[in-house]
């Protein structure tokens, strides 16, 4: 009896707590102790931090020793909670998705979150006007698979939605059809099981690296405008993302070394209009790299050289701007004098900006923007090391990418011809094997 009294008066350290830890991300160590319960029935928790594994085990030691009613006082009696009944929504389907992305942008990034409020517009198109608790499995069913047979009209053309827009979509719906059973508005989940059906979409082959005359018809075009041949010399050196690549500032590069560190993007946040689901404005920020605090958090920031060429390129457009007092005047203004790009006004813009002046100056070079987007200077940089032999893993920390596979899944296309040179080779060898 004097032994299990003892025990009720021990404070309780089962399931490992009490025991201690080290975090080394915070430098400390700790542990949780359970104080007892409360009234309604949940463990009242103790957490011990300390810089030092005694001065932990001391605190330890000193709760230990306390009585029931001093450990009491160290707990902080919560109040008991409002019960607030909500209303069952009644509206239309499309005034529930409102409510469901306006819950859904709290905390999200708005660049992200504009992607919803554009794929919320197919859906608000088709359903916003039902009542929700009407619709079933076979109106969503019957909506997803009527969208990948819808086409819409860009540059003149029509065209089938991508998977990946389809994908997008019906993820949304689900989210929205979820949320709807969660808050006992529907009392099943209508979405759950409705299949993602296959794009209509024709897919094309193509080779997305760049050919050395598809670079020199590129850089011939943009050559008249100083900033915009920066921009690709330098898509074409390193394989950044556009993003990185409108961050660079004339502080990152060494001139003499012919190097370029790499260590932050351009993105931008926007205001957005949830009720008619669109962009109001878009403003640049500067961010840290993507996969800066993955996996390859140590190479994400990287040093990359520079052909000779890019060198005489930077040059010209840090004198360009220097010769330019109200551009220099603007750009002091905004604190933007170390940018290697701006707009006239002397402010940074979010990358859409200068990928749209690079697309129309193309056009008017008469080279197709679709052709020669930005991102095949990214794809050619990656399939060209891969073709000089460098190791798949190496190419990956060369441009900052998370991992080997998508290195190998996205980047490396093979074209046809390579596809049949392979195949060449290797009846080559087994026939002179049979001689």
């Amino acid at each position: 009896m004097k032994k299990a009294k003892a025990k009720e008066q021990t404070l309780r350290r089962a399931s490992g707590e009490g025991c201690l830890q080290y975090r080394p991300e915070r430098n400390v160590w700790y542990a949780v102790l359970s104080l007892g319960y409360r009234e309604d029935g949940k463990r009242i928790r103790k957490t011990i931090t300390a810089k030092s594994r005694e001065d932990a085990e001391q605190k330890i030691q000193e709760i230990l020793a306390m009585t029931e009613n001093e450990r009491q006082k160290m707990v902080v009696q919560l109040p008991k909670p409002v019960e607030i009944k909500e209303e069952k929504h009644d509206g239309n389907f499309g005034q529930y998705m409102d409510e469901v992305l306006k819950r859904k942008s709290i905390g999200a990034k708005t660049r992200s979150f504009a992607g919803d409020l554009y794929n919320a517009r197919h859906i608000q198109e088709e359903l916003g006007k039902y009542q929700i608790s009407k619709l079933k499995k076979s109106d969503y069913e019957r909506f997803i698979n009527e969208f990948s047979c819808k086409q819409y009209k860009k540059g003149g053309q029509k065209n089938y939605y991508s998977k990946s827009v389809i994908h997008k979509v019906l993820t949304l719906l689900k989210i929205v059809v979820k949320s709807a059973y969660e808050d006992e508005i529907i009392n099943k989940n209508y979405a759950e099981f409705v299949k993602e059906p296959r794009t209509k979409k024709e897919i094309v082959e193509k080779y997305k690296a760049l050919k050395d005359n598809e670079i020199t018809a590129i850089f011939n075009a943009v050559a008249d405008v100083e900033w915009m041949n920066a921009m690709v010399h330098l898509a074409r050196d390193t394989g950044m993302r556009p993003g990185e690549v409108i961050g660079v500032k004339f502080g990152d590069i060494n001139l003499e070394e012919q190097k370029v560190y790499i260590n932050k993007t351009i993105s931008y946040n926007c205001e957005l209009d949830i009720e008619n689901k669109k962009e109001l404005s878009r403003k640049a920020i500067v961010k840290e790299l993507k996969n800066e605090y993955g996996q390859i958090s140590q190479v994400a920031r990287r040093t990359l050289s520079l052909s000779e060429e890019t060198i005489e390129v930077i040059r010209k457009l840090h004198e360009k701007i220097a010769n330019n007092k109200n551009l220099c005047k603007a750009r002091k203004k905004h604190n933007t004098q170390d940018n290697l790009f701006t707009n006239k006004n002397g402010m940074l813009r979010p990358v859409g900006h200068y990928t749209k002046l690079y697309r129309e100056h193309l056009e008017k070079a008469g080279l197709s923007h679709h052709q020669y987007n930005m991102y095949r200077f990214r794809h050619t940089f990656c399939t060209r090391l891969l073709d000089m032999g460098i190791k798949p893993k190496t190419v990956a920390y060369s441009m900052g990418d998370s991992s080997v596979e998508m290195i190998l899944r996205i980047y490396d296309n093979i074209n046809k011809t390579d596809i049949e040179n392979a195949s060449d080779s290797y009846i080559e060898r087994l026939n002179k094997k049979r001689k």
